[in-house]
């Protein structure tokens, strides 16, 4: 099925007006998270983005963004998904392309599912972050979130 065939289906099936915006993305709001789906290659791929953060996490976030990239590696804590960092805003973002070729809408909807689960996760880690309770040079190494590698795939 096409990404936007995909998106429309869904739109139908939960009673959501299917709307793209100026920027080409369907907007569609999970639990007050914003979730950005957006067709690539004529229909044949989708992307799901949407933001950790509102702004910069703040300063000494070297445990935060080692975290992300643990979780990230082999993508154990963040279901295909991968984070980036506006280099203008400091916005931390999650983005997962999925492929739509063989994906029917149930499909579509465990892919979702998953990518919300995982920015739900990674918005409160951010948000929460501090880094007073982070180890400090010295201190043996916590897992940080405590959490971390509870996701698997």
């Amino acid at each position: 099925m096409q990404a936007e065939e995909l998106v429309k289906r869904f739109c139908e099936r939960e009673g959501i007006p299917f709307e793209v915006n100026a920027s080409g993305s369907f907007s569609l709001d999970c639990d007050g998270l914003t979730v950005n789906i957006r067709s690539h290659d004529e229909g044949r791929r989708l992307s799901f983005a949407g933001e950790v953060s509102h702004g910069a996490p703040g300063e000494d976030c070297e445990p935060l963004y080692r975290a992300m990239f643990e979780a990230q590696h082999l993508y154990a804590g963040t279901f295909g998904a991968v984070f980036s960092i506006n280099p203008d805003t400091g916005v931390l973002t999650l983005f997962r392309m999925i492929e739509c070729e063989g994906l029917e809408l149930e499909g579509f909807f465990d892919q979702l599912g998953n990518f919300v689960t995982v920015l739900e996760l990674w918005t409160r880690v951010v948000a929460r972050y501090d880094p007073q309770k982070a180890p400090q040079a010295g201190e043996p190494e916590q897992p940080f979130p405590p959490f971390a590698g509870a996701i698997r795939v």
